[in-house]
């Protein structure tokens, strides 16, 4: 078992490494064709909105509840496969169809700060993007049920299928100034490829009517959908509201923040939360196997996340500057926004370790069928969120909203680490240990002293960053020799059948 976990570790990984270097390739490209600028904000608004429905009404939720099902009756999976996906797919049309109809109001209440012909312009594009919500679902369903067949990587893929035809699309615009429709068709066009690279894969036998029998969608299934969906949306309402408020800043705002928080995300799916991905199918069926190795499985996984949002961190604040530079250091954009965007990403990267405390702790509540305790936390956070910078209890600006992010996300992790047991007591326990806060700090030291002199060094962008990559790949080569013989005594009382 520990040799699939290594081996999907490694295929999510490169799925995962494509995607998001074409996502910072798409972001590069919208901030070299429209800077930081008015238009700007509209593209961002209209490639993040879908994103943001998508991943509140479909992201982990689905994978939360249909996975445990999928492991605990495989010789049913196919038929739940079918039946969830023809129920999603009939929702989440009516869902599309009413946003179409009602698509100003939904930028009204994402971007209130926008201007009414900015708000006008906007809807106009975003009402076709729209339609990308029934075919993920779609995609969704297959995603889960090849995870829990440890097939990782083709779902993983399906990020740089979209990306490729955003950056397609938003090319094309440079030939046709005045439409930026060819970015909303170049989006839903991905999403029926990435579709189809999944179906290829399950291929399930066309029979309409006999796979709705016998039924497998019942009430508790539907009870655990919407309170992981609930779960998982509410944190990811941190950033929208976020957005929500900078709207009210200067023109450009929207677009500098939300490319800070691209900066943040490569780096926390990539090195920290895929773990929470990979662990998710053997954390739900060690919980029926055996408590204890369920527990270990959650000390180790939560071990390995904190370790390597550690070593991310400590590479990306010592080299921040080079990382930024690299990504968005041309085209329209300028040495003012750039400096912000810096300023910006100092502070959130600290974010990294937190949130994927906590989505790694969602995933293990929700592998022992609790879903009702990660939404209850989220909700308090995002409330205490919103009433923090509706007071501007850390001030006004770019900034105060990043800095209440922060705060918001350690707060929400606090209460995750307090909440999840492991073996009867808090896993704020085990991350207290003198061993692992040893770790932390000879990880941190190691990687500060060999490279804290790239700072002052006059290397390309790529080269420092290339550096500190293999640095960090160094220091968690050896953690992990050190610490092996946690896995080895996890693999020792594993059920042999296993």
């Amino acid at each position: 078992m520990l040799k699939i976990i290594l081996v999907s570790s490694i295929w999510l990984n490169v799925g995962l490494l494509l995607g998001r270097f074409s996502g910072f390739v798409r972001e590069a490209v919208v901030a070299s064709v429209f800077g930081a600028s008015e238009r700007a904000d509209t593209v961002v608004l209209v490639l993040t909105i879908p994103d943001l429905l998508i991943s509140i009404l479909v992201g982990g939720a689905l994978g939360a509840v249909l996975i445990p099902r999928f492991s605990d009756k495989p010789d049913m999976a196919k038929r739940l496969l079918y039946q969830s996906s023809v129920v999603m797919f009939f929702l989440f049309s009516i869902i599309a169809l009413s946003l179409f109809i009602n698509v100003e109001a939904l930028v009204h209440l994402l971007a209130p700060g926008f201007s009414e012909a900015q708000r006008v312009g906007t809807s106009s594009i975003m009402r076709w993007v729209l339609w990308l919500l029934p075919v993920t679902v779609l995609a969704g369903a297959a995603t889960a049920f090849l995870h829990s067949q440890n097939r990782f990587f083709v779902p993983a893929l399906g990020t740089l299928i979209i990306n490729s035809t955003v950056i397609v699309g938003i090319l094309m615009t440079l030939v046709w100034k005045d439409t930026l429709l060819l970015i909303a068709g170049a989006v839903v066009f991905g999403g029926v490829l990435r579709l189809l690279s999944q179906l290829s894969l399950v291929k399930l036998k066309w029979t309409p009517v006999a796979a709705l029998e016998p039924w497998q969608i019942d009430r508790q299934l539907c009870l655990h959908y919407i309170q992981a969906m609930a779960s998982g949306s509410l944190l990811l309402l941190f950033p929208v509201f976020a957005r929500a408020y900078v709207s009210f800043e200067p023109a450009g705002s929207i677009a500098i923040f939300n490319y800070t928080l691209r900066l943040i995300d490569f780096p926390l799916l990539l090195g920290v939360t895929f773990l929470a991905t990979v662990f998710f199918p053997r954390l739900s069926s060690s919980f029926n196997e055996s408590r204890e190795v369920h527990d270990q499985w959650v000390s180790l996984g939560l071990r390995c996340t904190l370790v390597l949002a550690v070593v991310c961190v400590a590479v990306l604040l010592t080299l921040n500057q080079f990382y930024s530079d690299f990504v968005y250091g041309y085209g329209k954009m300028r040495v003012q926004d750039l400096d912000q965007i810096n300023s910006l990403l100092t502070i959130g990267l600290i974010m990294i370790p937190f949130q994927g405390m906590a989505v790694f702790l969602t995933a293990v509540s929700n592998s022992r069928r609790n879903t009702r305790t990660p939404m209850l936390i989220n909700a308090v956070g995002l409330i205490l969120f919103i009433i923090m910078c509706q007071a501007e209890l850390l001030g006004s600006g770019l900034t105060s909203v990043m800095l209440t992010l922060l705060v918001s996300y350690i707060l929400v992790s606090v209460a995750f680490c307090l909440s999840v047991k492991i073996a009867g007591k808090p896993s704020l326990r085990s991350l207290l240990s003198i061993e692992t806060i040893f770790g932390m700090l000879v990880v941190i030291i190691l990687l500060f002293l060999s490279l804290r002199w790239l700072v002052d060094s006059q290397l390309p962008s790529i080269l420092a960053l290339a550096i500190g990559v293999v640095s960090g790949a160094t220091v968690l080569a050896g953690l992990a020799y050190v610490s092996r013989s946690h896995w080895q005594n996890l693999q020792s009382v594993e059920p042999q059948d296993q």
